[in-house]
């Protein structure tokens, strides 16, 4: 059941309010723009929440029955329930998923991972809590011990990134006995030479914890160093004459090249999870700013575009001159979801997304960024 009245913090999610007793005049005060917008009834209980690229205009067509066209449709008429309406103007589809997000969680906290548009992302995590340390895959992003790589957009994804790491670097595939140590069962991979078997107690761990750790500083960017070890190895089975060995290390290079080519511009720690977005404004000659620091994100004010080399900075330096706000571990999480789902967007490459780093600081090469996305956005 919707709660009685929106919960406080909604006024500041949502704080332009219309109330109405006929409806002639509903939705009169409505924006003509993007709007995230609650529908709500005479005793300000939430009835429908919404977004829309022109808020009036869909507004009216949800109270009248008709389409936005005005083509009658299957839709069920709240002109006879809804009395009022709370709205905040967007300036992007990435604003309106994220203020739709904010206000949902607020209205609807039991279900409203079911109404957003973006759903888990995935992250590679080193495990600290086993001995050898364990890879895995978790969508869980800073909801738990240990650091993150990533993101990937499907489970399958990181799964097979994950897959490739075992492969390379000859990490246990069946990690449920691992943890079973030394009480676990030896898997056919021992047997093929491809896995030292700690498991079942026949050596001890500190080799596969090795293993892991390097692994682990694959993901963090350190391809060059496996390449070089491969390459040596490949070398050393060709000059004794073992070309089986030779031809399986090539294989394990082939794999190297295809990371550097397709993934590792994709990934990073989530220490690195560092972003200045620039979002061009729907239909209007200007942009506005986010700043996203390991899942807290934090808007600007809207910049026309020919004052953007002046504003941006001093915006950007300022904000990052204050700590990021103190925001729940979930909600930083579902915002790195949303973030992530942004990143994959044709709106991402519209947009100016400058990477921070682990620093969180501007690059020096700031006003070259500017200018050509302002370029782009001039042709």
């Amino acid at each position: 059941m919707p709660p009685e009245t929106p919960p406080a913090p909604t006024f500041e999610v949502l704080p332009q309010r219309q109330t109405w007793t006929e409806p002639a005049r509903a939705a009169a005060e409505l924006p003509g723009g993007p709007a995230v917008v609650l529908l709500e009834d005479a005793s300000g209980r939430p009835v429908q929440l919404l977004t829309a690229q022109q808020a009036r205009k869909t507004v009216q067509a949800r109270l009248s029955g008709q389409s936005e066209d005005d083509q009658p449709t299957l839709r069920a008429d709240l002109s006879e329930v809804v009395r009022a309406a709370r709205w905040r103007e967007v300036w992007s589809p990435f604003e309106s998923r994220w203020w739709y997000y904010r206000a949902a969680r607020l209205l609807y906290p039991d279900r409203y991972r079911k109404l957003i548009s973006f759903g888990p992302v995935w992250f590679l995590q080193i495990d600290p809590r086993h001995n050898p340390r364990e890879i895995r895959v978790t969508d869980q992003v800073w909801q738990s011990e240990g650091p993150f790589i990533g993101p990937w957009n499907y489970h399958k994804e990181a799964q097979r990134a994950l897959e490739t790491l075992w492969d390379l670097f000859d990490l246990c595939r069946h990690p449920e006995q691992l943890r079973r140590t030394p009480h676990g069962r030896r898997c056919p991979y021992a047997d093929m030479g491809r896995c030292d078997a700690p498991c079942d107690g026949s050596v001890p761990p500190q080799a596969m914890d090795t293993r892991t750790a390097d692994a682990w500083r694959f993901l963090r960017g350190e391809t060059d160093r496996t390449a070089a070890v491969l390459h040596e190895r490949m070398q050393s089975h060709a000059r004794g004459q073992r070309f089986e060995q030779a031809a399986q290390v090539k294989q394990q290079l082939a794999v190297v090249e295809e990371w550097n080519r397709r993934t590792r511009w994709r990934t990073q720690p989530d220490t690195h999870w560092n972003l200045l977005c620039i979002i061009p404004a729907t239909r209007r000659k200007a942009s506005r700013p986010f700043l996203f620091r390991r899942g807290v994100l934090e808007e600007g004010p809207v910049m026309q575009d020919r004052k953007l080399l002046e504003q941006l900075p001093t915006w950007a330096g300022a904000a990052l001159g204050t700590p990021p706000a103190d925001t729940p571990p979930v909600q930083r999480m579902e915002q790195a979801w949303l973030m992530a789902h942004f990143l994959d967007r044709v709106e991402s490459r519209q947009s100016l997304v400058v990477r921070l780093g682990d620093a969180a600081a501007l690059p020096a090469d700031l006003d070259e960024h500017l200018r050509g996305y302002l370029d782009g956005r001039s042709k």
